[in-house]
């Protein structure tokens, strides 16, 4: 049955979640409360498991986990109310979530999700939320009568070099009992029952602890309190005796008039803020009263309040100001004059005080607007120093931020347009340079052919005169030139033929085999070898 409820956990995929050394034992919670992460792809919901399900998933992993103090054999499987008491064996310190204090914990338990307290911490945290019955870690239901006692048992961790001493166990087939030497062991069991003389003794042991936990609240509270009253004693007899009889408790100088000496006065919030009086409003309020004569006190509704902080140029600006110390927060109250100043002078302070906010506003969007400026420059640096490009502070302009589309970097894999333009524009360029030598060489080409063709014709032509002396002057007789391309005499062609044809036959039968198809003239030459006739017909 073990083996089956395993393999099923096995196949359903539920995270833990994990707060300190036992914080996994709260992986059994309902997986409707475990939420992925947005860096993982969202996956398909898990279904909601039933209290059942969950039952089932916290027995299991309650016996992988711990070993289990039963009062009774189960009659099934094993229910949280039947487990009086958890044995957890550890290598790691185990510290109270909210004492958090060096020593151990004082009577460890533990709660149904898995996490381990002191119980007076638990106590006082149910004492300080009455109607919050909850975990103070997880926040899952966890009331006090469903805590279980916590045998820690602490192991040294097993290192390289060291001594180890292994147990031969026993296991059968279809059962999860452990056996050595043919017996079951304590040691490794994952349920035991309890008797009565050991319930007993868990009961004294917890307190016992609790009893000695008291003595060291004592000592370890009473002794700091009574060091700090020695040595509050200690520092009142150090202070020097004189006579307090007739004096404050905190003494305050007086203002007095010096001569030759500026003064400053302003208007500060009486409850001892840093909120002064704007300097327009007090400039008004002087031109009415005069000076010496401004009131001490002024009250009125609070307009507009304008936040500043002190630097080099408030403490020159504003001089009255200058004691407030560098990176300071102050402000400027703009209150209610109409029931302060008359008519006159309240209609001057409001068309001032107009073109002040004016100038303010228009302010405020440059300095805006220069931020924006700076922080886009910001990002163009980031993006082309992350792409492996040139950034250069010097060629940005101080108050305008301009974008050249040429200079722009590139995106991943795409390029820009302009970019796109100017190698489409290389590419034609390139590709008309290649036509243009393409065609020169062709025609290059074309007049070589064309004199080499030339030569051949001339060639061919003086070796016809040299070999046809008699050829020319026959067809002087009859105004022919036969080595031009017209022939002079339309009228008697085939005369011509006839009579040239002859006596080219006669000269041309002992001659090589001539090619007269190059010649400018028509002129009709068989040449045959009558060698190789006869010996043909031989």
């Amino acid at each position: 049955m073990d083996q089956q409820l395993t393999k099923k956990l096995k196949k359903q995929q539920v995270q833990k979640i994990q707060f300190h050394q036992l914080h996994e034992f709260a992986g059994f919670q309902v997986a409707k409360d475990i939420q992925p992460s947005d860096s993982e792809p969202q996956r398909r919901k898990p279904q909601q498991l039933t209290s059942y399900q969950a039952q089932i998933r916290q027995q299991s992993y309650m016996k992988s986990k711990f070993q289990l103090v039963l009062l009774q054999q189960p009659i099934k499987e094993v229910r949280w109310d039947d487990v009086y008491q958890v044995i957890y064996s550890t290598t790691q310190d185990i510290t109270c979530p909210i004492c958090i204090s060096d020593h151990d914990i004082i009577t460890p338990y533990i709660t149904p999700c898995g996490h381990i307290y002191c119980l007076p911490c638990y106590q006082r945290h149910k004492l300080q939320s009455k109607f919050n019955q909850k975990c103070p870690l997880c926040g899952e239901l966890a009331i006090l009568s469903e805590l279980k006692s916590v045998k820690i048992i602490k192991h040294k961790i097993k290192n390289v070099g060291d001594t180890v001493l292994l147990n031969q166990i026993q296991r059968y087939k279809n059962e999860t009992e452990l056996y050595i030497n043919g017996r079951e062991s304590i040691v490794y069991a994952r349920t035991l029952i309890a008797n009565e003389s050991y319930l007993l003794k868990i009961f004294e042991e917890e307190i016992q602890q609790l009893q000695h936990y008291i003595e060291f609240c004592e000592t370890e509270i009473q002794e700091p309190i009574q060091q700090s009253i020695q040595f509050l004693l200690e520092r009142q007899d150090k202070l020097p005796k004189r006579n307090l009889d007739n004096k404050p408790e905190i003494a305050l100088k007086s203002f007095s008039q010096k001569q030759n000496e500026v003064i400053y006065r302003f208007f500060q919030d009486s409850n001892g803020l840093l909120g002064f009086l704007h300097p327009l409003c007090h400039k008004y309020i002087a031109l009415q009263f005069g000076n010496d004569n401004i009131p001490h006190q002024i009250e009125s509704f609070l307009i507009q309040k304008d936040q500043f902080t002190q630097n080099g140029k408030t403490q020159t600006k504003y001089k009255f100001l200058s004691h407030i110390p560098l990176n300071t927060e102050f402000y400027f109250y703009e209150i209610d004059l109409k029931q302060i100043l008359n008519q006159d002078n309240f209609k001057e302070y409001s068309r001032e005080i107009s073109d002040l906010r004016e100038r303010q506003r228009k302010e405020k969007l440059r300095q805006e607007e220069r931020f924006n400026q700076i922080q886009a420059q910001q990002i163009q640096k980031q993006y082309i120093i992350e792409n492996g490009g040139d950034y250069n502070y010097q060629n940005l302009q101080e108050d305008e931020l301009e974008f050249d589309e040429q200079n722009f970097p590139e995106l991943p894999g795409v390029k820009n347009i302009s970019q796109q333009q100017n190698d489409v524009q290389d590419d034609k360029t390139e590709i008309d340079q290649q036509q243009q030598q393409q065609q020169q060489q062709q025609q290059q080409q074309q007049q070589q052919q064309q004199q080499q063709q030339q030569q051949q014709k001339q060639e061919i032509n003086l070796d016809l005169e040299s070999q046809f002396p008699s050829l020319n002057e026959e067809c002087s007789q009859i105004k022919i030139n036969p080595f031009s391309k017209t022939w002079g005499l339309q009228q008697q062609k085939t005369e011509q033929k006839v009579e040239i044809e002859q006596p080219i036959k006669k000269e041309t039968t002992n001659q090589e085999v001539v090619k007269l198809s190059d010649l400018d003239f028509p002129v009709f030459v068989k040449q045959k070898n009558k060698k190789k006739k006869q010996n043909q017909r031989d």
